[in-house]
């Protein structure tokens, strides 16, 4: 995954420190357990976040609402056929894409089912899914071309 620009991700360590350190102080003054509790399990959700997840936390265009904006929703699935490979893995990694876009891309330019895209539990499930497929059709890719050469080689 590539690395941010403003070093969100040492921001958000930071901030995690932080968080942490604050639980120690309010186990320590005997604060009802329960909101402990629930204290320690939303640090733990926020550690187990994604570069592209944290990324949607802190950066602040996406914080104001200006980042830019899903674009695959409103493709077609013509417009989606006809995207690179570099092009499809740039706007799933975009922290606006959404799941069901994400599943668009999926389904329309490699025939993933629908069934099979929902037995993925999470987003990160599904961008790992769609790395997978990304990689494997650029070997195919890659594949083609050499055969395509050593066919016009041997004419």
């Amino acid at each position: 995954m590539k690395t941010d620009g403003d070093g969100l991700a040492s921001r958000f360590k930071e901030v995690i420190s932080v968080m942490e350190k604050n639980l120690k102080y309010l186990e320590s003054i005997g604060l009802n357990a329960q909101l402990v509790q629930d204290y320690k399990r939303t640090v733990a959700h926020l550690k187990s976040k994604s570069l592209v997840d944290v990324f949607s936390i802190l950066d602040k265009k996406t914080a104001r609402g200006g980042g830019s904006k899903d674009a695959i929703s409103s493709m077609s699935s013509e417009e989606l056929a006809k995207l690179t490979l570099k092009e499809i893995k740039q706007r799933i990694s975009s922290p606006d894409i959404t799941r069901s876009s994400i599943e668009k891309v999926a389904s329309v330019r490699f025939g993933v089912s629908k069934s099979g895209l929902s037995s993925l539990k999470s987003k990160d499930a599904l961008l790992e899914k769609m790395d997978n497929l990304l990689s494997n059709e650029g070997v195919h890719e890659i594949i083609s071309r050499a055969v395509v050469a050593e066919n016009e080689n041997k004419k």
